[in-house]
């Protein structure tokens, strides 16, 4: 429990939001073609998870698996939780030498599921559309079209 009662306000004039219908395309409920288009983008050999299914196998079998996916995607946007076993990974060690030794010769990766992927792939795809209506202009890092040295480019000109 917070210890303040009252949080001191924070005043930014210039800050981007955005609009009402951007705002309605991250809040809207999934739909097939946008899940069956976020699984079709996704690498063959991605997400192996604990249960072995890959994308691969996913898109070979869409026609018995769309509305099992469609499903618990919904359930997953209705309640806001992966349900239990769906959200499953596992870590593996990834040697980072030819011959390793100790613990620091190791990499540890995280392998998740179809699910996990399936859903970071859609809300990714719905930020994407969203994305430059918060972004600040002369934001020049992590964007699609624009370099992480345009900023210094700039200010060395």
């Amino acid at each position: 429990m917070e210890s303040m009662k009252r949080r001191p306000p924070l005043f930014c004039s210039n800050i981007k939001k955005p609009s009402e219908i951007e705002v309605s395309i991250l809040h809207k409920e999934f739909t097939m073609e946008e899940i069956k288009d976020a699984a079709f983008e996704c690498g063959d050999d991605k997400a192996p998870g604990p249960d072995s299914f890959n994308f691969r196998f996913i898109k070979r079998y869409w026609h018995l698996f769309a509305s099992d996916l469609f499903r618990i995607m919904q359930s997953f946007y209705d309640r806001g939780e992966i349900q239990c076993g769906c959200g499953s990974s596992f870590i593996a060690l990834i040697p980072k030498t030819a011959d390793p030794v100790k613990l620091n010769d190791y990499r540890p990766i995280n392998l998740v599921g179809v699910i996990s992927k399936l859903i970071s792939k859609v809300l990714a795809s719905r930020i994407k559309k969203v994305i430059y209506s918060v972004v600040s202009d002369t934001q020049s890092a992590f964007l699609s079209d624009r370099s992480i040295l345009d900023g210094p480019l700039m200010v060395n000109e």
